[in-house]
Formats: structure tokens, sequence, C-alpha cells
């Protein structure tokens, strides 16, 4: 939709694109002061959209504390995370100015697309990031 509304033709869009990419930068945990934390049931009260990222109590997350090496921040460095819209012959015949965004979005799920969510939460699990930054950079659908 966003290059349709720029003037590209939609015959145009459909024959030449191949893939559309969009990326968000997280802070990146210390990892010489990150804290690990086991989810119980007090922290699904005090934050309840936890479970809306599919954690679970006994899940494991880590919190940033801060030392002299991350400046207090408990933060060192940058990472990614993704969403890669592949064209699909389903999305594809979707491009038109008669489909809006979300259709050809749960078009491009239905093909196994990973939402930035997705890679978010699972940078998470892994440790590498915190919950509080995967809410500041991305948004539940």
């Amino acid at each position: 939709p966003r290059l349709l509304g720029l003037g590209a033709w939609a015959y145009r869009v459909r024959s030449t694109l191949r893939a559309v990419i969009a990326q968000r930068l997280v802070r990146q945990l210390c990892e010489r002061c990150k804290s690990r934390q086991v989810l119980c049931e007090a922290n699904f009260s005090a934050d309840p959209r936890l479970a809306t990222l599919g954690f679970t109590p006994g899940a494991t997350i880590h919190a940033a504390v801060g030392c002299e090496r991350c400046g207090g921040t408990g933060y060192r460095g940058r990472n990614g995370v993704f969403e890669i819209l592949d064209m699909s012959d389903e999305v594809r015949k979707l491009i038109g100015p008669q489909t809006d965004s979300h259709t050809i979005d749960a078009a491009a799920m239905r093909g196994g697309m990973t939402t930035m969510l997705a890679d978010a939460v699972a940078k998470c699990r892994a440790g590498m990031t915190t919950v509080p930054e995967v809410f500041r950079v991305t948004t539940v659908r």
C-alpha cells in the first residue's frame, strides 16, 4: 500500500517486488551484568502484557542491571529485530489499491512470515534483550 501511495503502479509492484524487509534496533543486554529472572505469577500481575508475548510462569527472561562496563545502563550495543515478507503468490495477488496492509499482513503470516514481534521475543528468550525493549520497538498485532 505504501508503494502504491507513492505512485508506483500495482502491476509493476506485483511483477518486480521479491521481498520486503523491516527492522528495528533493540538495546542489547550487557553480558557482564545481565540478571536472569524466572517469571512467577506476581510478574504477570504487575505486567499482564507478558502473557500477550507468550510468556508463562516459569519462563526465564533477563533484566538490565548496570556495571562499569556498560556505564550503569545494563545495555551495551544494539541488535536488530527483523521482519521479512517473502512475496508468495497469495501476497502477490493481493497487491492493488483495493487491498489494505492488514489483509496483506495476514496472508504473509499464513505463508510463514516471522513477524518483528516474534523475532524480538525470541531474542528476549535468548537473553539478548529485555521485555521493555520488545515493547519499545514492536507492536502486538
